[in-house]
Parts: structure tokens; sequence; C-alpha cells
């Protein structure tokens, strides 16, 4: 499965067949109460929270799959200019709202905020506040987490250790303490890299926190994503490169993500859908690697990144031809 996807399945990723659910198995706790996470402060096999054996999902690779289920990986012609982040969280509420997990419906733990509006500030306000008071502590009770998926603003410094202001929550940031973003910009070093070499790209983040007295979110567990400026997530600097001229070319097409892959395994960025027959698209980074040919090697791209970028394999003419007139000013 050029997704990734496959090797999650049956133990990460199932599906419940009396309900037709799928049941996640996460790597990161919900509840206070449940046993802590492994603290692993040296450097991650791949780019992630957590990391895995494939048998459940770290919170990037949560953060992934709910991007391929919502099909935020796909992208055509016919989508620029409308793909906005009303859209986008709306397709991630739908993509979490097929899934369990822990026993509980994942809708019920993932809070993703609407799109802000300076003159409704107070309403929206209220609606998350009244969300977040189910990760608030109650005597009693083991104190829940949510889990927040936004697109990151600033990274900067708070009263009290750092926060996280995201774009469409200009009002309730996302706390950190000292060693938890000393953590995160260790552990995300090369993300936060890439989305401060590209000012129009984008930072997403996902993180599980408590939500405290007052009304505050304090982040445990925090993963980052960058993407494109058409949410495209992307590893490196050659990806996004590619992706974006996929993009400039009017191409259809899906980025493909690693999931619990690590990064020392040879994986495409994208799959070309409008040809003839699928296309698998290959960066080589390194000159004296190279791609075992396959009984498919007809229908893989390789750019060796040392080259200049090459042409990319044709579509069909009538194909070619309604797609960009798709694209055409009128």
């Amino acid at each position: 499965d050029l997704t990734a996807l496959a090797q999650l399945l049956g133990d990460a990723v199932r599906v419940d067949p009396d309900s037709g659910q799928t049941v996640l198995r996460l790597g990161f706790r919900l509840s206070v109460r449940e046993r802590a996470v492994p603290d692993m402060t040296g450097p991650p096999v791949a780019a992630d929270s957590v990391r895995t054996n494939g048998k459940l999902l770290s919170l990037r690779a949560l953060l992934e799959f709910l991007w391929h289920e919502s099909d935020l990986v796909a992208w055509s012609p016919g989508l620029a200019g409308r793909r906005h982040w009303g859209l986008v969280a709306w397709l991630l509420r739908q993509a979490a709202g097929t899934a369990r997990a822990k026993g509980h419906p994942l809708s019920e733990r993932i809070f993703v905020p609407e799109p802000f509006r300076l003159e409704r500030k107070a309403e929206i306000a209220a609606r998350r506040l009244n969300t977040w008071q189910r990760a608030a502590a109650r005597p009693g009770r083991a104190q829940q987490l949510l889990v927040l998926i936004g697109e990151v603003k600033t990274i900067e410094a708070a009263r009290y250790g750092h926060k996280i202001v995201f774009k469409h929550l200009p009002d309730a940031p996302l706390f950190l303490d000292e060693d938890l973003h000393r953590k995160l910009v260790r552990r995300f070093a090369q993300e936060l890299d890439l989305w401060a070499a590209d000012e129009g790209g984008r930072l997403m983040a996902i993180a599980t926190f408590v939500t405290g007295r007052g009304g505050s979110a304090n982040a445990e567990e925090v993963a980052l994503m960058p993407t494109t400026s058409q949410w495209l997530p992307y590893d490196d600097p050659y990806g996004k490169v590619l992706l974006e001229s996929l993009v400039d070319q009017h191409r259809r097409f899906r980025t493909l993500p690693r999931f619990t892959l690590p990064a020392s395994t040879i994986h495409p960025v994208a799959v070309l859908t409008d040809t003839v027959e699928p296309h698998t698209l290959y960066l080589s980074l390194d000159s004296s690697e190279a791609l075992v040919p396959t009984k498919d090697s007809d229908t893989q791209w390789i750019w060796d990144v040392h080259d200049p970028l090459p042409a990319l394999p044709p579509q069909p003419s009538g194909r070619r031809a309604r797609g960009h007139n798709r694209s055409s000013p009128q």
C-alpha cells in the first residue's frame, strides 16, 4: 500500500465489522490516570512525538490519519482558491466522526477551532469554553484530555513557559511548560526550520491538553506537521518544491503520508492520478542511493535532487486540456 496505511491495518487501525466504524489504538494517553507514554529525549527515528512499532498511533500519526481520511492529501486544479480553514476544519471533524478510540467516539475528544470572526468573538469563546470543560478537573473523576488541531501562528514566550498561538484561536493560546517547549524545539527542529523558510507555508499542530481553572489549555504532548499553502503535507524542501510544481502545472495527485515509517525508508512523495496509469513520484536525496527497479518501474518517476527537476509524466491530451480550462481565468 503506497499510503503506508497497510502497516497499521489490523493493529493501530481496524474496522469494526458490526458498526463499520474505524477503531484506533492510540500510543498516547487521553486521561491523566492513564499510564504516561515513555519519555524519549533523544533524536526520534522519524519526525514524531512518540516512537511506535506500528501497533499504536502516535500523535503525529493520528494527525496524518485524519488528513488522509479527510482527503486533504489530494489535489486537483479545481481546488485552487477553494481550500480554506472553514473547509479544512469541517473535513477534519467529519473524519474524526467516523472513528473511535479508547472506547469512545473520537469526535468527543477532537477540538478543531471554527473560523474566527471578530464580530462573533464572544459567542465563539463561549462555545470553546463549553467544549474545553470536558478536559477540566472534576472531583472524584479522572481528568480527561482533549486533542487540539490547528494552524500555528506563532510560538512565543508566555508569562510562565511558552505558548502556541493559533490563527483561529487568537484569544486562547496553548500553554507549554519549559520542559515541553525544549523537547518540542529539539524534536521538531526540521519542521520548524521548514516553516520558517517558507512564509507562504503553514505549520499544523496537534496536541493533547487539559483545561486549567482559568479556562486555559495546558499541553501535555505536541506534534507538528508543515504543509504547503494548499494544506499539502511535506517532509523536506525538495518535497515542497515538487508539490508546488505539481500545483503550478495543474496536475491531479495525492500526497502519501509516512505514518509510522522511519525517515530512512524510501517512500514516494506523491502519486499522479491524471495519467493513464498512476505514477509514483520519488525523490533521490543521496546520489549514492539507488531505488531498486520493480515490475512497476515504468510508472515510477524519480528526481535526483542534484539534477534539474525532470519533466513529469504526461497527461492524456484531452484531460490536460480540460484541466487547463478549469484553472484559466474566465
